[in-house]
């Protein structure tokens, strides 16, 4: 499922995920080469994803955007559902090895330094081969692509569950623009970025 070949990154000094850098990342995941129709991303509204330069720039290339209500990410998106704990556990190990071996380096004030840019990459590499396949069938099963709707990860929600049952069953084939779910309103928290 997974190839085990190089490890595309990219990073600013912000810290901060912005247009420039998603349109580089959509760059990287589609091959400027690859004009074919049938692709699509799905992503939450996070303000870099829904910037009018990125809609341009994905319309310039073919690319649907899809994008998941606020506060549904965690219920919609197979990475929120089951792999980003996957990744994270994995690379949360790695730093707990990192931190008590004889690698870390420390400031004058008792600080430990950041670990060199490589060592991050290797991490993210490794810890992203670690992640088990069926973790990642599960979790894009769950995100709503399973045939069977009760076993999508929104169908059992505590509070949104019994509402989406509802109106799945009731829905027939009902389409939303995308500058409806634009007009949805989002909760403020749900427009930073930071990967944690």
């Amino acid at each position: 499922m997974r190839e085990n070949g190089p490890l595309l990154y990219t990073y600013q000094e912000r810290a901060w995920v912005d247009q420039h850098l998603i349109a580089a990342w959509i760059d990287a995941l589609f091959p400027l080469i690859d004009t074919a129709s049938g692709k699509a991303i799905i992503w939450d509204s996070c303000r870099s994803h829904i910037a009018k330069s990125v809609k341009e720039h994905c319309r310039l290339r073919n690319i649907e955007l899809i994008v998941i209500p606020g506060g549904l990410t965690p219920y919609l998106q197979a990475g929120d559902i089951g792999i980003f704990k996957n990744l994270k556990d994995n690379i949360g190990k790695f730093i707990h090895e990192w931190k008590h071996s004889e690698h870390v380096q420390y400031t004058r004030g008792g600080q430990p330094k950041p670990p060199e840019d490589k060592v991050v990459r290797s991490w993210v590499r490794d810890a992203w081969r670690m992640v088990p396949n069926s973790a990642i069938e599960n979790s894009i099963s769950a995100a709503g692509f399973a045939s069977d709707h009760m076993a999508w990860h929104i169908a059992k929600h505590d509070v949104y569950g019994e509402r989406f049952l509802t109106a799945w069953v009731n829905s027939g084939d009902i389409e939303v623009s995308p500058d409806e779910l634009e007009a949805i309103p989002q909760d403020d928290d749900l427009f930073e970025c930071i990967d944690s």
